[in-house]
């Protein structure tokens, strides 16, 4: 069985009011029979015609396509995250419910981000990997519009990101410019304490298939290098108190 395999029959024992819905591409018919008895919806994705700067374009297609697809559950809140992740702290539903009813405003709708790969150097970033939130928002955020440009030539770094708009700033600045009226010249610390909110990776339990649990490529000589929650509740703190 793969890892998603497993993760779905995870999710089908502890989450067990969620709808799983795993949005991806044309499936061989042994892999698709092979969730047939487990509780999950499943779409088969066309691929996009051109797959962007590290494949965002697939991301942005799976995303919104899953995204659209939840509509017809009527569930108020939602949460993307990854395949080759894992979700395994039985509690994370209802946590990020009391992270969103104590934090959120009448203003804006927050999004709760994960600090894994939200990078501490990065400006007008959040990670890509995991997001959960109210659901019309949720799809204003990870339905940017396909990234048509070529930027093989172009010579990326953490401190440019946002510049250059990849990765998760590609996410962020398109919601940004669309539905808060703000622009790159604006106070970015202030945009995450106002409309959204970071949760720690283990809090939610996260694991990542790609590297085992005694390696974090974020943390070096014992220095944080990612956005946490205690980083975003001391901009909370300094902005709205």
């Amino acid at each position: 069985k793969s890892f998603t395999h497993e993760t779905v029959r995870f999710y089908n024992t502890v989450f067990k009011d969620a709808i799983i819905i795993l949005s991806t591409w044309k499936l061989e018919d042994n892999i698709k029979s092979s969730f047939k008895n487990l509780r999950l919806e499943i779409i088969e994705n066309d691929y996009p015609r051109y797959k962007g700067y590290s494949n965002i374009n697939y991301q942005i297609k799976s995303s919104s396509n899953g995204i659209k697809f939840a509509k017809k559950f009527n569930k108020r809140f939602i949460i993307k995250t990854r395949t080759d992740q894992r979700i395994t702290q039985p509690n994370s539903i209802k946590n990020l419910k009391n992270l969103f009813n104590l934090f959120n405003s009448k203003n804006s709708s927050k999004l709760v981000a994960c600090s894994l790969d939200s990078i501490l150097s990065r400006e007008f970033h959040l990670s890509d990997h995991f997001m959960f939130g109210e659901l019309q928002t949720m799809e204003r955020y990870w339905s940017p519009g396909l990234d048509e440009r070529d930027l093989s030539n172009v010579e990326i770094n953490d401190k440019n990101q946002h510049k250059h708009k990849i990765g998760g700033s590609y996410f962020f600045i398109q919601y940004m410019l669309k539905y808060l009226n703000r622009d790159l010249g604006s106070n970015y610390e202030q945009i995450l304490s106002n409309h959204f909110i970071i949760v720690n990776k283990n809090d939610l339990g996260l694991y990542w298939n790609k590297y085992n649990l005694k390696f974090d490529k974020y943390i070096s000589n014992y220095k944080v290098n990612e956005k946490d929650f205690s980083y975003w509740l001391n901009l909370y703190l300094k902005y709205n108190i």
